[in-house]
């Protein structure tokens, strides 16, 4: 178990929750629905550096290989990561742009990723402060 490198990815994926909910704020939905996905993945790669085995490889693979270390409590996380790495590709390379609402249940969804990840590696990182008012 690496304690540091997970509260360094948990840590990541407060920044970008923050910098999501700051921009979705601001109307530039775009750029806040790839720092949510991003968000997301961030928290699942705290959750996996506690456990001590990083994911690398296909995002597509992550919620599978999340969903292990604990099927009962992280079989929500695992979903709702994968539907943050489905709309990655499209968010990311293709000309489809999603609505603003999608934008606010991406953010809302990298929210709960957080704070599943905050509980499950017992960080100290103090995510309510980092997110302060522009928590969903």
């Amino acid at each position: 178990m690496t304690i540091r490198s997970a509260e360094t990815m948990l840590d990541k994926a407060t920044d970008l929750l923050a910098g999501a909910s700051t921009l979705h704020a601001d109307g530039n939905d775009h750029a806040a629905l790839l720092l949510a996905i991003h968000s997301g993945i961030n928290s699942a790669d705290a959750i996996n550096e506690f456990y001590g085995e990083p994911f690398s490889g296909e995002h597509r693979k992550a919620p599978d290989h999340l969903r292990r270390w604990d099927p009962e409590r992280l079989s929500d996380a695992a979903r709702w990561l994968r539907h943050l790495v489905d709309m990655k590709a499209t968010a990311s390379y293709r000309e489809k742009r999603y609505t603003a609402r999608n934008t606010a249940d991406a953010i809302a969804t990298a929210d709960r990723l957080v704070r599943i990840a905050h509980a499950q590696i017992e960080s100290s990182v103090d995510i309510e402060a980092r997110l302060g008012q522009n928590s969903p």
